[in-house]
């Protein structure tokens, strides 16, 4: 029932035009754009452990999102070493059909997609 109700939510959220926010939550679930939406992924991340979100979007070569900005936001915390949120914005251009992968992973290790922490969402924009 509660999958029911957050696919309701997003899809509610794309009627509207508005841009669609992702969280950690939301993970594995399939949304639905309309071209020139825009939409976030908001994940918590906490650079001074080593780890931060990369993300990678399949196919490779593609022209249905273009990424517009990934940045890191601190939180509000006056605790040396306080994380914050990966903010991964991006801007449906063309229609098709995506998935973006985010791996919580250290870049100098090899990523590992077998162990590493993980997201995905199945994009599709009309």
């Amino acid at each position: 029932m509660r999958i029911l109700f957050n696919m309701a939510a997003l899809f509610m959220l794309v009627a509207c035009g508005k841009s669609l926010e992702l969280k950690q939550s939301d993970s594995g679930q399939a949304v639905m754009l309309d071209k020139g939406q825009k939409a976030v992924i908001r994940l918590p991340e906490n650079p001074t452990t080593g780890y931060g979100w990369e993300f990678e979007v399949e196919p490779k070569k593609q022209k249905t999102i273009t990424v517009i900005s990934s940045k890191f936001i601190a939180g509000n915390s006056d605790l040396i070493g306080a994380g914050g949120v990966r903010e991964y914005k991006f801007k449906a251009q063309k229609a098709g059909k995506i998935v973006i992968h985010g791996y919580y992973v250290r870049p100098w290790e090899q990523l590992n997609k077998e162990t590493a922490s993980q997201v995905y969402y199945e994009i599709e924009v009309e």
